[in-house]
């Protein structure tokens, strides 16, 4: 069966860190390493579970980008890994900081990625 997504998604490892803003979590910021990105979404690895529904914020440090991306994001989804680690899909609520900067540069590195 083909799958079917809104947005492509595109390789990206980079790290992040993220907190919980709504919903059941740790209460201090962690670290994360995203494995893949579209524009409504964000695959990442983390070390403990958190329920589906949870609101993170999150700081991207992607590649050949001059600033962090900052975002909120509900996670949608997790599931272990061979290394006992978790993949976690979470959505994407709002990308940037005042400005449409933020979703532009992550739109732009996603064509790029495809267009490669």
């Amino acid at each position: 069966m083909a799958e079917q997504r809104e947005y492509p998604r595109v390789s990206a490892q980079s790290k992040l860190k993220y907190k919980v803003v709504e919903g059941d979590g740790p209460d201090t910021s962690a670290a994360g390493i995203a494995t893949n990105i579209s524009g409504g979404g964000i695959c990442f690895v983390m070390d403990e579970p958190i329920a589906d529904g949870t609101l993170l914020a999150l700081e991207l440090s992607l590649p050949g980008f001059p600033s962090d991306v900052i975002a909120l994001a509900r996670v949608v989804w997790q599931r272990k890994r061979a290394d006992k680690r978790l993949d976690t899909g979470c959505e994407f609520h709002w990308v940037g900081w005042d400005s449409t900067q933020a979703q532009q540069r992550v739109a732009d590195f996603i064509r790029h990625r495809l267009d490669d």
